[in-house]
């Protein structure tokens, strides 16, 4: 990260939603020689369609309707430092022709100002949730643009391919909670951990801080330093909630072999917290996967 950061191309950081692409691009930034120059971050889903234009590069004064004084856009607001566009796929293709031109000779024209180029001295960094090089087959994204944003490139991975990432967040997560709102400092127990671990977690990062306020505050003024695999099974595993354990729905209307065979197979044949989370003895499940024939995947 580091190595990249020190360079001065622009940077695609692409990643599922919630992978904390926005939290990488300022991370960035803050490792980059240009940490204390300015900062401009906006999302390209957030620009006015009518308006994009001026938003991105600036008007001159009667430009168009409205526009009773000269102002800058984004590129010249970020000069000297580091402009990040989130979700880049939604930029018009004519904005993504003008962000090309940019990027090839650091240069735009204000709206309104065809005849005065002007200059920017500005660290690009752009992120997406989108496969771009897909749209760019397909002619919704610049092909040109797409292998110029490409310089450097990250690619943020789904939390549900990161187990210890997900126990080392969760604690994390927690801590700050706490810290918040004046609780006392508390933990996951193991098997809590292991069950956070086994989630699906289709929000990423997003999705499990607000997974893990929501036990949190479940389990408030309990007096607990450990919260345990009741008290995150509680709001895991509510049927009803519409929640995944590693993809597959534990629906309410399963029946007991349904849901014991898929938390098998998702908690990697755990028997221990497979157990626990069905409230059975060991040796049922045991016995249950003897009767069954049922085998553990190779």
């Amino acid at each position: 990260m580091r190595a990249i950061a020190a360079q001065d191309g622009p940077i695609l950081i692409t990643g599922e939603t919630g992978t904390g692409k926005s939290v990488l691009a300022r991370h960035l930034r803050s490792l980059s020689k240009r940490k204390d120059k300015p900062l401009i971050v906006r999302g390209c889903g957030e620009f006015d369609v009518g308006t994009v234009e001026a938003q991105l590069f600036g008007h001159s004064r009667d430009a168009y309707t409205g526009a009773s004084t000269e102002q800058d856009g984004v590129f010249q607001q970020a000069n000297g430092g580091t402009l990040v566009l989130d979700d880049v796929d939604y930029l018009p293709k004519p904005m993504q022709t003008r962000l090309l031109r940019f990027l090839d000779d650091g240069t735009f024209h204000r709206l309104g100002e065809s005849d005065r180029p002007r200059r920017a001295n500005v660290r690009l960094i752009v992120t997406s949730n989108k496969d771009l090089q897909a749209l760019s087959a397909t002619g919704q994204f610049l092909p040109d643009l797409f292998f110029r944003l490409s310089h450097w490139r990250i690619m943020l991975s789904p939390l549900r391919s990161q187990p210890e990432a997900v126990r080392t967040l969760a604690n994390r997560l927690l801590a700050r909670f706490d810290q918040a709102n004046g609780e006392p400092p508390r933990t996951f127990s193991q098997d809590a951990l292991d069950l956070l671990a086994c989630m699906a977690w289709p929000g990423n990062v997003r999705e499990l801080k607000a997974t893990v306020e929501n036990i949190a505050l479940e389990v408030m003024g309990t007096r607990r330093t450990v919260i345990g695999l009741d008290g995150a099974a509680a709001i895991l595993l509510d049927p009803h909630s519409g929640r995944q354990i590693g993809g597959l729905p534990l629906l309410p209307d399963l029946s007991e072999d349904e849901r014991m065979f898929r938390l098998l197979v998702v908690t990697g044949w755990n028997i221990s917290l497979s157990a626990s989370l069905l409230g059975v003895s060991r040796n049922t499940i045991y016995d249950r996967v003897r009767t069954r024939g049922w085998r553990r995947p190779a």
